[in-house]
């Protein structure tokens, strides 16, 4: 008896250790998500775009809020990107398409002149939540243009619709397309 015991627990540790966990990579834009990138217009107002994330996103991993107050990383589930660049990447697509007169620019690309008209954004919550929601939430804050812009703080958010990783990614780049916009309308308001 103690040496069937033995032989299936042997067979249980061979067992766990040869199954491998399959990692999933996700991509925020999707190459039907992000427009044709477009040359610098000499026409119109240069401004740099900044985005910073909240130190708990610069990870590899996606998030999900599992309880009021706690966070889990979903290991098997990573950007294949990491999301700093590729909501910066989304920004730049999302604004220059709806901007007229302003053209977002990064400064990996272009080398900025002195008193350079910037966005700088701030995400703190980019994730999905225990209440079946994606959020965004942040601030921003533009300077160096000509109207005067105060911090706007933002608070997106949609029920998911289905299920998985791969909607949750298309919800989150829709959110960003909606930050976009509202950045753009508040910039022509000003």
């Amino acid at each position: 008896m103690r040496i069937i015991v033995i032989g299936f627990l042997l067979l249980s540790i061979m067992a766990c250790s040869s199954s491998a966990t399959v990692t999933h990579y996700y991509l925020l834009n999707s190459q039907s998500s992000v427009p044709t990138p477009q040359a610098v217009n000499a026409d119109r107002t240069k401004v740099q775009l900044s985005v910073t994330l909240a130190s708990y996103l610069n990870q590899p991993y996606l998030v999900m809020q599992i309880d009021e107050h706690k966070l889990n990383y979903a290991t098997a589930h990573m950007w294949a990107e990491p999301l700093k660049s590729e909501t910066q990447k989304s920004l730049l697509a999302d604004l220059n398409t709806q901007q007229q007169t302003l053209q977002f620019i990064s400064t990996d690309k272009y080398q900025l002149k002195p008193n350079q008209p910037q966005l700088n954004i701030q995400i703190d919550y980019f994730h999905v939540t225990h209440q079946a929601k994606v959020i965004l939430v942040g601030y921003y804050h533009a300077t160096g243009m000509e109207e005067k812009h105060n911090i706007e703080t933002f608070r997106i958010e949609m029920p998911l619709q289905a299920d998985g990783y791969s909607q949750s990614v298309a919800q989150m780049r829709q959110l960003i397309s909606k930050l976009a916009l509202q950045i753009t309308n508040n910039l022509k308001s000003s």
